[in-house]
């Protein structure tokens, strides 16, 4: 669950509604600047729903005791982090293969880069013992996949990584939205055309609801992204109180504008 502030009020969206954002900004990526990808439906639905892992979570999600508010994932005890982790590759792989993959590479990557710094010694183990559980996932697709008649021209290792590196691209852009960003924020590593590339998004004026990339990644002038986001009026004192009040609070639309810079 991610919180997304406004001036008067916390909205909450689910991991997998932020991951549904990833995959509409796939769904319209790629110009003479920046190309495409392949194999295309795959990728789009690897981002689209590369926090499957989240979805019975999100039905009744944990209380944060600190805050009156269900858990951000940012601020998750790791451990349970881990144990909702560990589901999505595992379930995208029931979907497609070739999705899968790209997932459990997406996740050893995030697994890869995780800041162990406020971890208990249990906490540590279990992210390192998920990032090698998701390279061994990754591996054994991958092989498969190899060796499959149609997927096998995808898995040489420059288009998987170009693959792997937009998921993310995608991912960290619908964070940057749905955390209600109001910074300057620089995003490397973004595949072109002539390599690697660095882009810019920047908040209209503060709005976290508009934002200019550059340079423009994608087909059309200026996008809309949307996700759902659920509304609730108070913090709660207990677990037992928000399972009760969750079910039934009210949800929204959370609408995202991205322009060029003019």
């Amino acid at each position: 669950m991610i919180h997304y502030k406004t001036d008067s009020k916390i909205y909450f969206i689910p991991q997998p509604s932020h991951a549904w954002l990833s995959g509409q900004l796939a769904e319209v990526w790629g110009n003479e600047v920046f190309g495409g990808f392949e194999p295309r439906s795959e990728v789009c639905l690897a981002s689209a729903m590369h926090d499957i892992g989240w979805t019975e979570w999100e039905r009744s999600p944990s209380l944060n005791p600190k805050t009156g508010w269900p858990y951000d994932f940012m601020n998750m005890p790791t451990g349970d982090h881990v144990e909702i982790w560990s589901r999505g590759s595992r379930l995208m792989s029931t979907v497609s293969e070739y999705a899968g993959m790209l997932v459990a590479i997406h996740n050893a990557f995030l697994s890869g880069i995780h800041d162990y710094s406020e971890d208990t010694e249990t906490e540590a183990r279990l992210m390192k013992e998920f990032h090698e559980q998701e390279l061994r996932h990754s591996k054994k697709l991958r092989e498969r996949l190899i060796s499959h008649p149609y997927y096998n021209k995808f898995t040489d290792e420059s288009i998987v990584e170009r693959n792997r590196k937009l998921i993310g691209t995608w991912d960290y852009i619908s964070l940057l939205l749905c955390m209600g960003n109001t910074n300057k924020e620089r995003i490397e590593h973004v595949p072109g055309n002539d390599g690697d590339m660095t882009l810019s998004v920047e908040p209209v004026e503060e709005n976290a609801a508009e934002s200019v990339i550059s340079p423009w990644p994608f087909k059309e002038s200026d996008i809309q992204v949307v996700c759902d986001a659920v509304e609730l009026d108070d913090s709660f004192s207990s677990q037992d109180d928000l399972d009760k009040a969750f079910p039934d609070a009210k949800r929204k639309t959370l609408e995202f504008t991205l322009k060029a810079e003019r």
